[in-house]
């Protein structure tokens, strides 16, 4: 029996063709799974995940403010809209969703690690800019620029973990092996 139209299925093949290092087709079946169910919490969460791995962050905002409309209750969808939140410095939207997180889930402790003991946002605790993928790959430019060739390395290997297409990045990485000698 065939299931053409089937949005979890959609969403599965997504994910898989993703991890497969094909993004024009993990694309189309997470975009067919929100045509086929709009409303399927799954689709706009798993499809949020995806983006932020492609690093495209503000295309994955409104999914994940969707799927939490959708399902009050997804938590990692919570946690995953509060670290983009923390990430772009969107300190307002930061404070709002984690005290309505923590009404929802009282002790909380991702919620919880965005807020003081008086309820505003931590500040100290929210990523610095030398922590986004671009302030990575500076900072590998610098200590490459410094003749810290292993140190940039270090910083371009961050900055792929956050941003894994980051094609600036894998340009410091070979420059750096380059310098070192390491052809391998």
């Amino acid at each position: 029996v065939s299931m053409p139209n089937y949005a979890s299925l959609e969403v599965n093949l997504g994910i898989v063709t993703g991890r497969l290092g094909q993004p024009a087709a993990a694309e189309a079946h997470f975009a067919r799974a929100l045509r086929l169910q709009p409303n399927y919490p799954a689709a706009h969460s798993f499809y949020a995940r995806w983006l932020v791995d492609q690093g495209r962050s503000d295309d994955a905002r409104p999914h994940l403010q969707e799927t939490i409309r959708l399902s009050p209750g997804n938590m990692d969808a919570r946690s995953q809209l509060l670290a983009l939140y923390a990430r772009a410095g969107r300190t307002a939207d930061l404070k709002a969703l984690a005290q309505e997180t923590l009404t929802l889930a009282p002790g909380d402790p991702i919620a919880g690690q965005y807020l003081n003991d008086r309820g505003e946002v931590a500040v100290e605790r929210l990523p610095s800019a030398t922590d986004t993928a671009v302030g990575l790959l500076n900072t590998s430019l610098r200590r490459y620029q410094a003749g810290d060739f292993q140190g940039s390395i270090d910083a371009a290997r961050k900055a792929l973990d956050r941003r894994p297409d980051y094609a600036e990045a894998y340009n410091n990485l070979a420059a750096s092996f380059a310098a070192l000698r390491k052809w391998d």
